[in-house]
């Protein structure tokens, strides 16, 4: 067999090289065979699993911080650009953004914080407990929170009542003083 090949170009001497190696077909195949991404089966995701890139977690710790250590005030005159990064985290399962505020020893201190300021808190709570409320329905609560628990320091038995029960200012407020 002939093929020209111009030397110039990286992939073309590529080329020229396989070409001109002489090779049996089973040694081909297992040059080319690539074993599949060990993936775990649909609905065996594990709570490590879940998204939440360095970004997500860049966006929950502002968002928390901001919560714990500023003015109504500013918050108020900053309420737009909260939500907005609010949104951007939405994607992020709700028991993955609480591990990373509630893992992290300053952003659990900055929830202490605002968690007796009603304002603050009730902003924060509402669209927490619609997220985990529908997580709840879907079966997508109870699988994750042995490791959830794990990763925020509690017994997973402490907190299943709540869970149990859709009882999740409860479940946090436990999670908080623990």
């Amino acid at each position: 067999m002939m093929s020209f090949v111009y030397i110039d170009s990286p992939v073309a001497a590529i080329h020229a090289e396989i070409n001109s190696v002489r090779t049996s077909p089973d040694v081909i195949a297992i040059v080319i065979k690539v074993p599949p991404p060990n993936k775990p089966p649909a609905g065996a995701v594990t709570f490590n699993d879940l998204e939440c890139t360095v970004d997500d977690i860049q966006k929950i710790s502002e968002i928390i911080s901001k919560m714990g250590e500023k003015s109504k005030l500013y918050l108020l005159a900053h309420e737009s650009y909260l939500r907005k990064i609010g949104d951007e985290v939405r994607h992020v399962h709700p028991l993955k953004f609480l591990s990373v505020a509630l893992s992290n020893p300053y952003l659990k201190s900055c929830m202490v914080k605002f968690r007796d300021d009603y304002f603050k808190w009730h902003n924060f709570i509402i669209d927490l407990q619609d997220a985990l409320n529908a997580h709840s329905s879907q079966g997508n609560v109870s699988k994750y929170l042995n490791d959830f628990a794990k990763t925020v320091g509690v017994a997973p038995e402490a907190i299943q009542k709540h869970v149990d029960k859709r009882e999740w200012v409860e479940m946090i407020d436990y999670i908080l003083t623990h």
